[in-house]
């Protein structure tokens, strides 16, 4: 026989937990539930919680299994049972877990003991999502977003949890920003781009010297990067780097031309993009993630790792997104968890963007640093997610932008199209790719403040001039509506980068480039 509602009183301790058999006061039998003090909350295996968005008066209500614990902090685990089996864990090309990490510290093995191998050596290191369900409801101003354990009545599977016609007990994210596996040189290399410089070579000491650019364009580089030159007088190619004798000056393996204050000049990390046997996306610890490479290139170096890895993809932010929102009941992420590296005042890639594995001492944990001017320690993590916004954008696939009329005339509007099936992703197209109903996005930049009524994620319906980084959705949107409404396609990265400042965050969200669009500040993310 359970314990009837009636007779529930308030523990000595309560602070502590109470695992209970509860059954109504006829003496049937309701579910397992749990105990902090008088109030009840669902049981680990079947509550279903959730958070109301007022979008009208910015406030917040938890649902459910959560219902009148506060807003604006995350909760206990035992509290969160979707949320806490997120865990980071190291998986073959084959998309075999080879183990699991200590759930404090990533640079130990699950025992706690073992060292583990970040460095590609065992694999990839990837944050495990476990399976889950979800509902979206709108009630006038008020979203309401649930998530679920289990299937109940009224739920369906998330999305990002079936590919095609698949479905997936769980989903893996690269625990870091995607960096770059040079196949030919068999080493995950440093990501450079840095353009505008004017250099000196010495070709007796087989020496490139920056002169003039960049104040540290070389500082991310280790002995055996291979870099490309262009624009030089007589030094274009491929190099190897034998030595960083400083930030400003490597020597190369390969022969030089002497050549004197060469100005115009680009060197960035070597990098290619054949299908199949080219470079690899790669999600490993202690290296600076790859940029300046077009979305249809990140694409194509993820493929390259193999059956069922990919980029990024909508689904899977939408389902990050939500994991979040639930956990915190506040969209304001930066307020919540960290700035992380957001604070930097103007772009400089040598410096701004920060090598892998700041969070590897948070293991499965949430949080970060972040300095008021920015500096090289600079990151934030969510659930082992490490610069999940910030430091650098992140290419989103799986979702592509098209400002156009459906009758065909002028009367242009934003949409968004949605793919689920990694093996359709492709840039420009309709071809796969489903409508995404009940509103356009917004056609101005600024801090969003209010969303499409959808439950296919969360995307920016409309932004409010006199918003900031603390009001409704408190990130940022960025379109190229105004500039050229009738310009076709965009596609769509997420998260702000290291000068964004109060911008940035889990919900922000950039659509102003096109297709072959590519920057120092634009990068990846694997995922299986």
């Amino acid at each position: 026989m359970g314990t009837k509602i009636s007779d529930l009183t308030e523990k000595t301790n309560p602070n502590a937990y109470d695992w209970i058999p509860i059954v109504d006061n006829d003496g049937s039998p309701i579910t397992k539930k749990a105990r902090i003090g008088n109030m009840l909350i669902g049981s680990y295996e079947q509550g279903a919680y959730g958070v109301e968005w007022d979008e009208v008066n910015d406030s917040y209500q938890r649902l459910g299994a959560l219902a009148g614990f506060p807003c604006s902090q995350s909760l206990d685990d035992i509290l969160l049972p979707i949320q806490a089996q997120m865990r980071r864990c190291v998986i073959s090309d084959a998309g075999v877990v080879q183990y699991y990490l200590d759930a404090g510290n990533s640079a130990l093995k699950e025992d706690g003991v073992t060292a583990s191998k970040l460095d590609g050596t065992d694999g990839q290191v990837m944050v495990e999502i476990p399976k889950f369900y979800y509902k979206y409801e709108r009630f006038g101003n008020k979203h309401r977003w649930w998530i679920s354990p289990t299937k109940r009545s009224g739920f369906e599977l998330h999305p990002a949890f079936r590919k095609g016609s698949t479905e997936y007990d769980h989903r893996y994210i690269g625990a870091y920003p995607g960096v770059l596996r040079d196949v030919s040189a068999l080493i995950y290399a440093n990501g450079l781009y840095e353009t505008g410089l004017t250099c000196n070579f010495d070709s007796a000491g087989k020496k490139i010297i920056v002169t003039n650019g960049a104040t540290k364009p070389f500082a991310r580089l280790e002995v055996g990067d291979k870099i490309t030159i262009s624009g030089s007088d007589s030094n274009n190619g491929n190099f190897t780097v034998t030595s960083k004798v400083s930030d400003l000056i490597i020597t190369v393996s390969e022969a030089i031309v002497d050549g004197s204050a060469d100005s115009g000049i680009t060197i960035t990390t070597q990098k290619d993009f054949t299908a199949t046997t080219g470079d690899k996306l790669a999600s490993i610890s202690d290296k600076a993630p790859i940029t300046y490479i077009t979305r249809a290139q990140a694409r194509q170096l993820a493929k390259n790792r193999g059956a069922g890895w990919h980029q990024f993809d909508f689904n899977l932010i939408s389902a990050v997104q939500l994991l979040y929102l639930t956990e915190y009941a506040d969209f304001n992420s930066q307020a919540m968890i960290s700035a992380g590296n957001t604070k930097f005042a103007s772009w400089n890639l040598s410096t701004d963007v920060q090598a892998t594995g700041k969070s590897n001492a948070d293991g499965n944990g949430s949080g970060g640093q972040s300095t008021t001017n920015g500096a090289s320690s600079d990151y934030v993590s969510y659930r082992g997610i490490e610069d999940i916004f910030g430091n650098i954008w992140q290419f989103i696939d799986g979702i592509n932008i098209r400002n156009y009329d459906p009758l065909g005339g002028t009367n242009y509007a934003s949409y968004a199209f949605l793919c689920g099936n990694p093996t359709n992703f492709a840039d420009d197209t309709l071809s796969n790719y489903e409508l995404v109903p009940n509103g356009t996005l917004s056609e101005a930049d600024g801090y969003i403040s209010a969303l499409i009524a959808t439950k296919l994620g969360f995307l920016p319906k409309l932004i409010d001039i006199s918003s900031g980084e603390n009001d409704n959705i408190c990130d940022y949107y960025y379109t190229d509506f105004d500039n050229n409404p009738n310009g076709g396609w965009r596609v769509v990265r997420v998260g702000g980068r290291a000068i964004s400042g109060g911008e940035a965050g889990v919900f922000c969200v950039d659509s102003s480039s096109a297709s072959s669009g590519a920057a120092s500040n634009i990068g990846a993310r694997l995922c299986f």
